[in-house]
């Protein structure tokens, strides 16, 4: 070898530890993109570098033209696709925001460092270009193949106002309504009857919005005794997007509505293995921008649900109501399996502000494949049904799990009937998860948290659970500030001002902010602080004059929202 190879040799191996630091620094921000709908937005922006990840995207937001900042949580660093990806949630709808991401990273930062946007979240108030003259009552089957031209010219099917009519069709009609169109407006219609569906809107329609509309006398006719032996998922559902094909729906909203119990049922994990049978309301690979809030899906003795809320498919990318969706505030009871089923991409999907009662399942996210996922301030209680955990986790196969969920300021009552709170009972590993200010309460000798592959890349902390129940397998230093005690109530669920877990929280970007968006440097743990803000339950009234539809029966186990 000569002298100038031996040269050149000793200069590459110099340089190696140097290349190595570098790609530890971050090489500037890209492009960001904000994604809203009526009170949260997704942020993402795209990077290059940060091998060793310890960058820090932080974000903040403001209304357009106010001079305060708030501060929201820090995008979460996907280094697998080189991204950063977070939500501001509690933004006010038909509102413009500016939103601002700042980068920063110990080992340096080239380029850009700092991008401001705006974005305007949706109007709640549907814009009608035409109406399709739906003033009468109904008595069979349709099918909408005409559409509007637009977000801001949607045709309307149904009265104004608060006028309503009735759609029946007779209970062995596969369905009442198929939509077939995109930019589609129905409400105000108590629909009854269909077999398979009320309403069922094909795959790949786009701006469909379902609001105000009460459903009943629907649904397969009999009883299941497992898998196969009554019609499932897409074709027995009050309201289903989508038939499994993979060009699912965008941007669809189902709001302010009452799912009555069908006439058939599901079979319980004890007869028959795995749920078979109705779903309240079904998302089907859709392709995100789905907003799903303020519905009561209940069922009665023999009239139970697989999945109250469900979704197809567990193991993809776009599993349920897929990116940059929403489902809060909805009231969902007697299920099988889960109460609200997110399985599969749950990128920028924020669950919270749910009452979730006498369920197997509350929450499943089985997969979180891409992430982040937040699940915050939801309230769970079984009265009498056997369920096994609130949030169940992971995958044993299909699926990565890859991606971050944030677990907030939840609250869990189920002295009696769920064994764990959060479990990865879907198999699999768990990575990422961020689990804070929760209060538990689950069967004692249990444990409330079970994370058996402990993952370095977890954070369990300040989560307040009963004397007598304990945590499993968690991460080294896990639950460090943890609280153990009993809860003092008032008004519903709040905690009286002498109980354990009043004000003893970790403080929390943005969801844990007070109702003017100011910072709460000592929340209380679980679901319910006077300085949050409020959250609604079940069928609201509309924005446009309309009144919520009438109540069901009152079986129901809601829980106050206290003052």
């Amino acid at each position: 070898m000569n002298k100038y190879c031996r040269q050149i040799i000793l200069v590459v191996l110099a340089l190696l530890p140097f290349a190595a630091v570098a790609g530890n620094s971050v090489s500037g921000l890209g492009s960001m993109r904000l994604v809203p709908t009526f009170h949260c937005c997704s942020v993402y922006a795209t990077y290059s570098g940060d091998d060793n990840t310890n960058s820090v995207c932080a974000v903040r937001y403001r209304v357009s033209g106010q001079s305060a900042w708030h501060n929201a949580l820090a995008c979460w660093d996907d280094n697998a696709n080189k991204q950063y990806k977070g939500s501001i949630v509690y933004l006010q709808p038909s509102t413009t925001y500016d939103v601002a991401i700042d980068l920063s990273d110990s080992d340096g930062v080239s380029g850009t460092t700092s991008i401001t946007n705006t974005v305007t979240t949706w109007n709640e108030t549907p814009q009608v270009g035409s109406d399709a003259g739906w003033n009468s009552n109904i008595s069979s089957s349709q099918t909408i193949s005409t559409g509007g031209s637009g977000v801001s010219g949607m045709r309307q099917y149904g009265p104004s106002g608060t006028s309503r009519i009735s759609f029946s069709v007779s209970s062995s009609t596969s369905r009442c309504l198929v939509v077939n169109a995109d930019n589609v407006l129905i409400q105000n219609i108590d629909f009854s009857g269909g077999q398979n569906n009320c309403i069922k809107v094909t795959g790949g329609y786009t701006n469909i919005w379902i609001r105000n509309c009460t459903f009943s006398n629907w649904g397969w006719p009999i009883q299941s005794t497992g898998d196969g032996t009554i019609p499932d998922q897409f074709d027995d559902a009050a309201i289903t997007f989508g038939d499994g094909s993979a060009n699912g729906s965008y941007r669809c909203v189902v709001e302010s509505c009452t799912v009555n119990p069908p006439q058939g049922g599901a079979n319980s994990w004890s007869n028959g293995g795995h749920p078979c049978g109705p779903h309240g309301i079904f998302f089907s690979l859709m392709r995100g921008e789905c907003v799903c809030r303020y519905n009561r899906v209940y069922g009665s003795s023999g009239h139970y649900y697989n999945d109250g809320i469900g979704g197809y498919q567990n193991e993809s990318v776009n599993g349920a109501a897929s990116n940059d969706s929403d489902i809060y505030g909805n009231i969902v009871s007697e299920v099988w399996d889960d109460a609200i089923e997110s399985d599969g991409g749950n990128r920028n999907v924020r669950i919270f502000g749910n009452t979730l009662t006498n369920v197997h399942t509350g929450i499943s996210t089985a997969a979180n494949n891409v992430g982040p996922s937040y699940v915050f301030r939801n309230f769970g209680a079984n009265n009498n049904y056997a369920g096994v955990t609130w949030l169940k986790r992971g995958i044993s196969s299909g699926g990565s799990n890859n991606g971050r969920q944030y677990v907030l300021f939840n609250t869990v009552e189920s002295p009696n009937i769920w064994q764990n709170v959060i479990d990865n009972s879907g198999g699999g590993s768990v990575y990422e998860a961020r689990c804070f200010n929760n209060l538990f309460h689950n069967v004692s000798g249990y444990s409330a948290i079970k994370d058996p592959t402990a993952s370095w890349t977890s954070q369990y902390d300040y989560d307040m659970l009963y004397p007598g129940c304990g945590n499993g397998t968690l991460p080294s230093g896990s639950e460090s500030h943890m609280l153990n005690g009993t809860p003092s109530y008032v008004n519903g669920y709040y905690l009286a001002s002498s109980s354990t877990g009043y004000h003893a929280g970790k403080a929390i970007a943005n969801i844990g902010d007070d109702a003017s968006g100011n910072p709460i440097s000592n929340p209380n743990v679980g679901a319910y602080d006077e300085r949050f803000p409020a959250l609604l339950l079940g069928p609201q009234p509309l924005a446009n004059g309309t009144t919520s539809p009438p109540s069901p029966p009152g079986n129901l186990h809601v829980v106050s929202a206290g003052p």
